[in-house]
């Protein structure tokens, strides 16, 4: 298999140290990072200058002995989908304010670990004390996105789910599980696919499949019914829990330089994209994320579901 390149021509120097990528907004080209300070920083990525600028600060007081977090961005970026300690909590962006809880688990031994919006709809995968962990499927009550119900409960095929995602087109939920990644299908809930692997804890899509990263800091590349690693260094902190968040057009994004800069790992179909010249490169990408945009109207994930 090809090896992924560490692209050169795209260095994003933060403002702020920096210990773990959170999330991509593709519609707003937005960066969410956990920070030092327990808070998690927003950037605005502007890709035509191979810049960020520190748009959003979300503190998270209680989050100070963490040193990492799930979080979501909702499709058109107005909102961050946090998880805590016992609940998912859902930021206005722009407000830089806490709007509503997803779920809160106080009067339950669970704790949330991974967390996927899209459309009306978020997953959170989720832990039991001393038992299995199951995902959760929560509907906005709502246009405002304030308030949510109970839509789901997961728990057939699943083993240790930890990461979760929803792909782009809003038809499946992709499931880091402690036995491999699994594909669930979203017109009926049940897992549709399987690509058997050991120790995933986070899951993220990327142009032609899906990535997937380990507690040994591997990236592991599941693809066309096949699984093979992909040669990327995508954390800084051995010790933080690794997320994925790739860039349509970019690659995976990775700190590095003590958390002070973001970098990106190229796929090869990438490289060979960029070989093609800047011009058609960025017709290309603008065409994909329109089609990432227009999803959002999609069906599957809007329409009413019962329990």
């Amino acid at each position: 298999m090809d090896a992924w390149v560490r692209r050169e021509d795209v260095l994003l120097p933060l403002e702020r140290q920096a210990v773990s990528i959170g999330a991509f907004c593709a519609s707003l080209n937005l960066i969410a990072v956990f920070g030092l300070e327990a808070s998690v920083d927003i950037y605005a990525f502007k890709p035509e200058r191979n810049r960020v600028a520190l748009a959003h600060s979300l503190y998270r007081v209680q989050s100070q002995d963490k040193r990492c977090a799930p979080m979501a961005f909702s499709e058109e970026g107005a909102r961050l989908f946090f998880g805590t300690e016992d609940a998912v909590e859902a930021w206005d962006c722009d407000g830089e304010r806490l709007v509503g809880f997803v779920v809160e688990c106080r009067t339950e031994p669970l704790e949330p670990v991974g967390v996927a919006s899209h459309g009306a709809l978020v997953a959170v995968s989720m832990y039991y004390a001393h038992r299995r962990g199951c995902v959760q499927i929560f509907q906005s009550d709502d246009s405002s996105m304030t308030s949510w119900t109970i839509a789901k409960i997961i728990t057939e095929g699943l083993v240790w789910p930890l990461g979760v995602r929803f792909s782009r087109g809003g038809l499946a939920l992709a499931v880091a599980d402690s036995d491999g990644l699994k594909l669930i299908q979203c017109a009926d809930w049940v897992v549709g696919r399987h690509w058997p692997a050991c120790c995933l804890i986070d899951v993220e899509e990327f142009d032609h499949g899906w990535l997937g990263s380990k507690t040994n800091f591997a990236v592991e590349l599941f693809q066309d019914g096949r699984a093979g690693r992909a040669d990327v260094v995508a954390t800084s902190c051995p010790e933080v829990r690794m997320s994925l968040a790739y860039v349509p057009g970019l690659g995976l994004a990775a700190l590095e330089d003590r958390g002070r800069t973001i970098c990106f790992w190229a796929s090869p179909d990438v490289v060979a994209m960029d070989g093609m010249g800047a011009r058609r490169t960025q017709w290309m990408v603008a065409v994909f994320r329109s089609i990432c945009h227009c999803h959002k109207y999609s069906v599957p994930c809007t329409a009413t579901l019962g329990v």
